[in-house]
Parts: structure tokens; sequence; C-alpha cells
């Protein structure tokens, strides 16, 4: 992967100076990730589909000096692993139309409401209409 995304619809949130919750409340998908030495949400935060994933690590060692290299490149990897992240410099599929390619484009994170927060934005008619 050559620039890693966290994504969005996955709205990680600090829970504590060492815990992360990521994939929101569903089951199979939601976790909470525990890291001792505090620096596991400067790298959700670095991984913003800007950088590379060595450019990430140097990011959170940059923040957190005594993170070791590997245990920071690990994490990154199995967030990539577990499918919590994306690659920002992915190719377009070449068979896709350009109708699909706007449709499957990814959207910009839109902070939550209290009314369904970013699951909006992949619904049709937001916000919710009632029917006559």
């Amino acid at each position: 992967m050559r620039r890693p995304r966290i994504k969005p619809e996955h709205e990680p949130y600090p829970v504590s100076d060492t815990t992360v919750r990521i994939g929101g409340g569903v089951e199979g998908i939601a976790a909470e990730i525990t890291e001792p030495g505090g620096w596991l949400w400067s790298l959700i935060r670095a991984a913003d589909g800007t950088a590379s994933p060595d450019t990430i690590v140097r990011r959170v060692r940059r923040v957190h000096p005594k993170a070791p290299a590997a245990e920071v490149r690990a994490a990154l990897n199995a967030l990539i692993d577990g499918g919590y992240a994306e690659d920002a410099a992915a190719a377009v599929p070449p068979d896709l139309s350009a109708a699909e390619q706007e449709r499957y484009e990814p959207r910009p994170r839109v902070p939550s409401d209290g009314r369904g927060g970013p699951a909006g934005q992949w619904c049709p008619g937001w916000p919710f209409r009632r029917q006559p």
C-alpha cells in the first residue's frame, strides 16, 4: 500500500490515552485497540492518505520518540490487514465508467451531527423525509 488512509466509515476515536475504538458499533468490524505507549492515536491520524508507510512511521516517532519504529509499522500493517485502511494512491480500475468512478469516489469525512453522522452521506434523500 503506497499511501494508507483510514477509511472514513470506520470513524476511529480515542477512548482513553492508550485505547482507540475503530469501526463504530458494527459487530465483527468494530474493535477497541490498546497500545500502552500512547502513540496509536497519532498513528491513526497520520494515516490520512497523504504519506507513505515509512513517512507515517517517521511522523509518529517525531511526536513519540520512544515508540519503536518496528512496533509502529506493525500496528500500521495490522490496521491495513484488518481492512481499516485503503490506499489513497490506488489507481481507478480501468473498467469503471465515468458515472461509476463518480459514484465510488471517496467522500470527505462528515462530522457527526447526531442524526446518523457520516452514514448520511451514503443515504439518498438525506435528510430523510416522510412520504405522504
